[in-house]
């Protein structure tokens, strides 16, 4: 569940104003109700968790007693969080929980830290067309150590209930009229804590760099962005949120890319063994990610098959085809997401993002340093694509996409000191990989549609036979106009204007 509020600190004297009418967009309020509710906060010893902006209690008490997860919205303000909740069940932080932070404490103890009494006063605000709106909580805290109450504050938070962002902002403004505080967005907990929790992450966000810039400082900005990335996406990826995977897929592939790229300025060995557990790693998401896009591809084409009956007939076959590959793929997501093996690999990445093992190479500007290294992935494009002639085996398209990628990529990390020019071009050599990318996935969906035709049920079924024969010819006209639109493509992408910084 999408969370999004606002949260006002206020004195002990504070008198909530009158919230309808005015400039308020608040139509009617509901009669307040109190409870009073206990919730224990959990954490590794570092508060890692509050550090990166992630709350795990276990809340009795009120209408949603129970487990609580809330981990930030990658993108998004502040104010927005995704809740994902649990019973109150057994003694412990439930296994749903646990294994959703498991980026971030990667074999860390869970522990109580903090123990926090809520005297709650809630109201529900009504908009203009009488519809519930959001909820606002008044809530005088108490930090207890046992049953000792060691500090006490106040807090008004205003919680979305279908309202947009403006409409809180609006309440909010007249709470502020009437002497509230708006600002940091701050959960309870960290507020408790103090400032041990409201330190920096493990991974701090990626600093500005510019040419000016050592190679070195370049280097750990681009890790910082996509470690960060990287953990931001392992907890949807085990929700099966939406392009999940395919974003953790990229982060890793990003960074295998980046220290290809960035060999000459790194510790070789710690280099080429990092590749290699990234090499792991976006293998291990690769079959999830490829049944995704494999539904996606031929969804729209069964649909639009002209008959009836053998639309129905293939629908389904090709459904349970895909509807397995896509359970295999999600065991063995989960069988990576659960080894040692990953975990290592991020502590291994994190250490890397405060003090990456950088050659005496990185200490150079990255003016002088990093367009040979962009030129270099460059010229492996350029001698791969034209290499192609009309007659190359289909693995040859596929090999020169992944070297495609890794131009891309190249340039995409030297964007973080060059910025447009180096982004133009890696956006130019995306061109390339979209062509050679239709081209592979027509390649790979041939391969599944032929085994399907060649399985019992393809065998006994001739409607089923005949709408696979439909589906394949699909994918074999959509490689040949791959192949056809690579040589057009290719001659605007190559075009010294894209590539002069690298020159």
């Amino acid at each position: 569940m999408r969370e999004l509020e606002l949260k006002f600190s206020v004195h002990e004297p504070f008198t909530l104003p009158d919230l309808v009418g005015g400039k308020s967009p608040v139509s009617a309020t509901s009669r307040p109700t109190r409870a009073t509710l206990r919730a224990t906060y959990y954490d590794t010893d570092d508060l890692r968790l509050a550090r990166w902006g992630i709350t795990l209690r276990r809340r009795t008490g009120g209408d949603d007693a129970g487990w609580h997860l809330k981990l930030p919205v990658a993108g998004a303000a502040a104010a927005a969080r995704d809740e994902i909740s649990a019973p109150a069940n057994g003694r412990g932080v439930p296994a749903a929980l646990t294994d959703l932070v498991t980026a971030y404490v990667r074999g860390q103890t869970l522990k109580p830290v903090a123990t926090l009494r809520t005297n709650r006063e809630s109201i529900i605000l009504f908009d203009d067309d009488g519809e519930v709106a959001a909820e606002l909580v008044d809530d005088t805290v108490s930090v207890l150590d046992g049953a000792r109450v060691i500090e006490r504050f106040r807090e008004i938070e205003i919680e979305s209930k279908g309202a947009k962002l403006g409409f809180l902002k609006k309440v909010g403004t007249v709470l502020e009229g009437s002497g509230a505080v708006s600002g940091t967005f701050m959960p309870k907990a960290v507020r408790a804590l103090g400032s041990r929790a409201a330190g920096p992450p493990e991974v701090d966000l990626a600093a500005d760099v510019s040419a000016r810039s050592t190679a070195g400082e370049v280097v750990t900005s681009f890790l910082r962005l996509h470690v960060r990335a990287l953990l931001a996406h392992d907890s949807l990826a085990r929700q099966g949120t939406d392009d999940a995977v395919h974003q953790m897929r990229v982060a890793a592939r990003q960074l295998r890319s980046g220290l290809k790229t960035f060999g000459s300025l790194l510790d070789p060995a710690w280099a080429t063994a990092t590749r290699e557990e990234l090499r792991w790693l976006a293998t291990s998401l690769g079959g999830a990610r490829d049944a995704e896009v494999m539904t996606a591809r031929l969804s729209p084409q069964l649909a639009a098959l002209p008959d009836d009956a053998v639309r129905l007939v293939a629908s389904d076959a090709v459904e349970r085809m895909l509807t397995a590959a896509q359970r295999r793929g999600d065991a063995a997501l989960r069988t990576a997401l659960s080894e040692a093996r990953f975990t290592t690999l991020l502590d291994t990445l994190i250490d890397a993002t405060s003090a990456p093992p950088l050659s005496e190479a990185a200490a150079g500007r990255a003016k002088d340093v990093l367009p040979p290294l962009a030129a270099r992935a460059w010229r492996r494009l350029e001698k791969s694509v034209e290499k192609i002639g009309d007659d190359a085996p289909d693995e040859q398209l596929h090999r020169a996409r992944i070297v495609a990628k890794q131009a891309r990529y190249a340039s995409e990390a030297c964007a973080l000191a060059f910025g447009s020019p180096a982004k133009r071009l890696a956006q130019q050599i995306v061109r390339v990989q979209d062509v050679l990318g239709e081209h592979q996935d027509a390649i790979v969906a041939c391969a599944a549609l032929h085994r399907l035709a060649r399985s019992r049920a393809g065998r006994e079924s001739s409607d089923l036979s005949f709408a696979l024969g439909m589906l394949y010819c699909r994918q074999v006209q959509a490689a040949d106009e791959a192949r056809a639109a690579l040589g057009g493509v290719w001659r605007e992408v190559r075009r010294r204007e894209f590539r002069s910084w690298i020159e």
